[in-house]
C-alpha cells in the first residue's frame, strides 16, 4: 500500500486555524464544501476547528467527528483524515474505535510518528499493553524528540512505565497460563495441576524474561 499522508494547504483556512479564528475557519471551510462536497482538505480544517473548540466545550466533538469521517470516507488513502478520526475517537473516550484509524494511520505513512503515538495510547487504553509498548517503541525511533519530552517529566514517566511493566507482566501471565489449560489433554492439565508449583515457577520465570528483553529494547 503506497504510504500517503498529504499535509493540509496553506491557505485562508489554514491561517486562521493558526490564529485561533476557528468560527471563521469553519465558514471558510463550508464555502468550500459547498463549491466542491469532495473537498477533504477543508473537511479536516473544519474538524479541526470544531477539535480545537471542543477545549471549551466538549459538545463540538461530534461535529469534529461527522467531518473527519466524512474526509476519510471521500479519500481513504489519506493517513491525515484517519489520524484526526483517530484523535476525536480517544477525545471521546472511544479507544478501542480509536485503534483500527490509528492503525490505518501507521500502515498509509509508516514514516509518521503521531501516528504512532497514537496508536500506542489507543492500545494502553484498551488494555493492551504489548501492543501499546511496541507502538511507543516505534514513535520514539521515528521521532527522538518524544524521548526528550519524557526526560522532561522523569517522574511521571517512571510512574508510567511501572504501570506498563506491570500491564505486560500481567498480560503475559493471562496468556500464558491460559494457553497451559487450554493447549494439552486433560491428562496433561491434571499433570500441570499435580506439579503445579514447578509449573507456576516456570510461568514467571518466562514472564519475567519477556520483562528483561522488553527493557532492553525499551532502551535500545
Amino acid at each position: 500500500m503506497r504510504a500517503c499522508a498529504r499535509p493540509l494547504k496553506k491557505d485562508r483556512g489554514q491561517a486562521l486555524l493558526n490564529k485561533g479564528r476557528f468560527d471563521e475557519a469553519v465558514a471558510w471551510a463550508e464555502l468550500r464544501i459547498k463549491e466542491n462536497p469532495n473537498d477533504y482538505d477543508a473537511m479536516n480544517k473544519a474538524g479541526l476547528a470544531y477539535f480545537y473548540k471542543a477545549r471549551k466545550d466538549a459538545s463540538h466533538l461530534e461535529h469534529a467527528y461527522a467531518y473527519f469521517k466524512r474526509s476519510a470516507e471521500i479519500d481513504p488513502l489519506n493517513a491525515l483524515s484517519h489520524y484526526n478520526l483517530g484523535l476525536v475517537f480517544l477525545a471521546m473516550n472511544r479507544p478501542r474505535e480509536a485503534v483500527p484509524e490509528m492503525r490505518k494511520t501507521t500502515l498509509l505513512a509508516p514514516e509518521f510518528a503521531p501516528g504512532f503515538m497514537g496508536l500506542s495510547l489507543a492500545h494502553f487504553r484498551t488494555g493492551d499493553p504489548l501492543r501499546g509498548a511496541a507502538a511507543l517503541r516505534r514513535a520514539v525511533q521515528l521521532n527522538p524528540q518524544y524521548k526528550n519530552d519524557f526526560s522532561k517529566s522523569q517522574g511521571a514517566m517512571q510512574r508510567h512505565m511501572r504501570k506498563a511493566r506491570f500491564l505486560v507482566v500481567r498480560q503475559l501471565y493471562g496468556r500464558l497460563s491460559g494457553f497451559l489449560l487450554w493447549a494439552g489433554p486433560p491428562q496433561a492439565v491434571a499433570v500441570a495441576h499435580a506439579n503445579r508449583v514447578a509449573a507456576i515457577f516456570a510461568l514467571f520465570m518466562g514472564c519475567f524474561a519477556a520483562l528483561l528483553l522488553f527493557d532492553r529494547g525499551a532502551r535500545a
